[in-house]
């Protein structure tokens, strides 16, 4: 009950190397360390207080001072007075019995690693993905405290629980042999602690890490694929787990091998598949012969051109679609080259089955086996019965005008050139005419363009006829054709045939319901008198032709020296006017707009000048059209537009008044799918409100095409600007079909204006436009206004805005705003009233 040892064993003294006498009397807290002793001292009073038995386990040192692993049974024994006597016990050696669990432990963990591994490598079929399988069974079922897969160099591929170790994987892979980097197919075991620097040792003190493996288990995309761990078991691995993880990396590594092979395998399978459908849908024919040159395989577009059944030609010759065409020489020519070189290709005509004959492009390629010996021939053709019809189209319309059928324009030079060199070996002349439809743009814009083609479709016929044969009719483009007449004996046959196209082309067609007259401006030149080159002579009839436009058209004029030197200055003229707008040679002029019933200034016209060094001040008569011609009109237009957005915001700014700018916009302009866009950005950068912009037109240029002008002027009227016609009267329109047009502003042409104080007519006109424009809504103005018998004029037939020298003439900008600062108001004379009327009926205000 003292807790005293009463008595030992001779095998208790042996084990623990002590005597019988030496414990006899003592305590446990004698020949036990203090911790210890209270461990063994309360066991045994639980066990006295409690009676039975007692089991545990414990360790202790044994003679040698080693320590063991023992188990104790304890039992009470009783006195013969049935008392509690003490405690009996019995201490067994289990050292090599723990020692055998815990490595049967251990190597059930590498086993239950290896099996769910094993598992996971028959249900995985994609790389990567067993490999993050891997790593994550490693943590799971393996219990290793860190564990990684490595590629190459890349970044380690951990499970979760172990990304926070990913610095110490780096320093562990960065400290491995240089024997391990540079051979991994070797596994590699050693002390943690020789792999890593002392600074990643200090951080890993306390982790009780001790062991590192590294195992190869191939390559991944041409990196060295490894298996790493970390184990805290102290002596390291033994060779039973070293072999359980290398036999676990190398069925990872058959795993990924077979992988690899099932991959090539489907790859080559779809490889076969593919070269399958593309040889049965491949665009070209493909035949495939044996080494006797027998049919074995046709793929579907062979059928489809030869019009065979795949089962009609295999086991046939192909000579069976021969067509007779190509001769022995050629096919001979053929086999040498297919023996000689492997392969030939040429265009070659064969029969279909039908027997029509087609012809198609063949490559033919010899197959050889491995010893040299031919195995198959293969042909692959394309049928170029398409292609020839498309090369005969283009090469028609290459040289063909496809509304008239006649040579155009470029086959026309060569013609030209031909019969040039024709004529100059036999020292004879000949004339090239060129020839214009007057008004044709009137009429085409007039009646539509399918009218306007059956009118060229008939002139072209009617100047055909009027030739002789070997004479040659061209259309160079739109409304302009030419004449080659070859061997004239003077200059009048060249008239005379000129004369006799006026005469046809004057007859009158008939388009639907219009009857339409042709006439037509004719220039001749003569060679050798006026040039002896093509580009000569088209220059020389291109003069005389222009010459006989400015005379009005319906006539013909040869050539005269001096018409080059008209042509040579509209040249020199268009060439300086190339460079005008960089060279800040363009001005912006206004011109006043003025009320016709305060005398009070609305707005001005903004009108282009052009002032050169060379030229000086060019008319914009001169060169507005040649801004038209040459296109620049679309660069030179925006900057006007932009300019005179800046002033009119200028001008509102210093005076508080709400004017107007009015800018004009060519037929070129309104034709440009950019325009809407363009002054929608010139707005927003001038900062100039729209309705303080109003866009000018002639009547031709919204009547050329009169679905694309509504179209565009009705975008325009989106942006909040107004829109005006200009010159009215002077084209064809009526005012009942411009109301169809998004209109504000009708402007009387001057035309109109110059007399109409003497002449009656001119005064009829202004009123009818003025009393319809009115009725229809418009604002009205009037340009030209000189004097004040016209003022007057406009004013009582109820023009709502004045124009002309009479106010002011188009002055520069800085002098425009001096203008407006010192005329509130021009002075009006007294307006009459009209007979029979108290007052005249006239706009309130300017439309919206």
């Amino acid at each position: 009950s003292k807790g005293r040892y009463l008595s030992v064993n001779h095998a208790f003294e042996r084990y623990l190397g002590v005597s019988r006498e030496e414990i006899t009397g003592k305590s446990v807290f004698d020949i036990a360390s203090p911790a210890m002793a209270r461990m063994y001292n309360r066991a045994d009073m639980e066990l006295l207080a409690e009676g039975g038995t007692q089991v545990y386990e414990s360790t202790v040192k044994d003679a040698k001072g080693q320590e063991r692993d023992v188990m104790f049974h304890k039992a009470v024994f009783h006195q013969t007075d049935g008392d509690k006597g003490g405690i009996v016990g019995i201490m067994l050696d289990i050292t090599e019995r723990k020692q055998v669990e815990l490595q049967v432990a251990r190597l059930n963990r590498f086993l239950t690693v290896l099996s769910d591994i094993n598992e996971a490598i028959v249900r995985t079929h994609e790389p990567r993905l067993l490999l993050d399988k891997v790593a994550e069974l490693l943590c799971s079922s393996g219990n290793f405290p860190v564990s990684w897969i490595q590629l190459g160099s890349d970044a380690p591929l951990m499970c979760d629980s172990c990304e926070e170790d990913a610095d110490l994987v780096r320093g562990i892979m960065a400290g491995l042999p240089s024997a391990e980097t540079s051979a991994p197919g070797s596994a590699f075991y050693g002390d943690i602690g020789d792999t890593l620097d002392i600074g990643r040792q200090e951080r890993l003190s306390g982790r009780k890490l001790h062991n590192v493996a590294i195992l190869p288990i191939g390559f991944l995309d041409g990196a060295a694929a490894r298996i790493g761990i970390l184990d805290s078991q102290e002596g390291g691995l033994t060779n039973q787990e070293k072999q359980l993880l290398e036999d676990l990396a190398n069925n990872v590594a058959q795993a990924l091998e077979r992988i690899e092979a099932e991959a090539q395998k489907r790859a080559a399978a779809e490889q076969l598949e593919l070269a399958a459908r593309v040889f049965e849908n491949s665009a070209e024919g493909i035949m495939i012969t044996d080494a006797n040159n027998r049919i074995l395989l046709v793929n579907k577009t062979f059928s489809n051109v030869t019009r065979y059944a795949p089962s009609e030609v295999i086991g046939q010759n192909p000579n069976l679609l021969s067509s007779g065409r190509q001769g022995g020489a050629f096919y001979k020519s053929m086999w040498e080259s297919l023996h000689k070189t492997g392969e030939w290709h040429g265009e070659i005509e064969n029969r279909r089955k039908d027997g029509e004959l087609y012809p198609e492009w063949l490559n033919i390629s010899v197959v050889r086996q491995p010893d040299g010996s031919i195995s198959n021939y293969v042909a692959v053709f394309s049928d170029l019965t398409n292609r020839k019809e498309i090369e005969n189209r283009i090469q028609f319309l290459s040289h063909f005008d496809t509304l008239t059928a006649l040579p155009n324009r470029a086959h026309f030079h060569d013609q030209l050139e031909r019969a040039i060199t024709a004529d100059a070996g036999r020292h004879s002349k000949l004339a090239l005419l060129t020839l214009d439809i007057d008004r044709f743009q009137l009429i085409n814009d007039s009646l539509g363009h399918d009218a306007g083609d059956r009118i060229l479709i008939e002139a072209a016929t009617r100047l055909k006829g009027s030739l002789t044969p070997g004479d040659t009719l061209c259309r160079l483009g739109g409304d302009e054709f030419a004449i080659i007449l070859n061997h004239i004996e003077s200059n009048s046959d060249a008239s005379a045939i000129a004369v006799v196209c006026q005469t046809r082309l004057r007859k009158a067609i008939q388009i639907n319901d219009h009857e339409i007259h042709l006439s037509a401006s004719i220039g001749i030149s003569i060679f050798p008198d006026d040039a002896q080159s093509v580009e000569g002579l088209v220059s020389c009839a291109d003069s005389a032709m222009y010459s006989a436009i400015e005379h009005g058209g319906n006539t013909f004029r040869f050539f005269q020296t001096e018409m080059n030197a008209r042509s040579a200055e509209r040249m020199r003229i268009e060439s300086l006017l190339h460079h005008a707008l960089e060279r800040g040679e363009f001005s912006v002029f206004f011109q006043p707009l003025v009320s016709a019933r305060t005398g009070e200034i609305k707005g001005a016209e903004a009108l282009l000048r052009w002032h050169n060094e060379e030229l000086g001040a060019v008319g914009p008569s001169v060169f507005v059209p040649l801004l038209e011609d040459t296109q620049l009109i679309r660069h030179v237009g925006k900057w006007v537009l932009r300019k005179s957005c800046l002033e009119n915001k200028l001008w509102r700014k210093r005076t508080g008044r709400d004017m107007f700018v009015a800018v004009n916009l060519s037929a070129v302009q309104l034709a440009d799918d950019n325009l809407v866009n363009d002054i929608r950005q010139i707005l927003d950068a001038t900062g100039c409100d729209p309705r303080y912009l109003e866009i000018e037109l002639t009547e031709s240029s919204i009547m050329h095409d009169s679905e694309l002008g509504i179209r565009t002027l009705n975008r325009l009227k989106d942006l909040g600007i107004r829109l005006s016609i200009d010159d009215f009267g002077t084209g064809y329109s009526s005012l009942s079909y411009l109301n169809s047009f998004p209109l504000d502003t009708l402007k009387i042409d001057r035309s109109f204006v110059m007399n109409a104080a003497a002449d009656q007519n001119a005064q009829a006109i202004i009123k009818a436009i003025v009393a319809m424009g009115h009725t229809l809504g418009f604002e009205i103005i009037a340009e030209g206004v000189e004097d004040t018998a016209q003022l007057s004029l406009l004013r009582d037939n109820g023009v709502d805005i004045l124009q002309g020298y009479h106010f002011s003439r188009p002055i520069p900008a800085i002098e425009f705003e001096e203008l407006i600062a010192r005329t509130p108001a021009y002075p009006l004379p007294e307006q009459a009233l009209p007979a029979g009327s108290s007052q005249l009926i006239t706009l309130s205000g300017r439309r919206r």
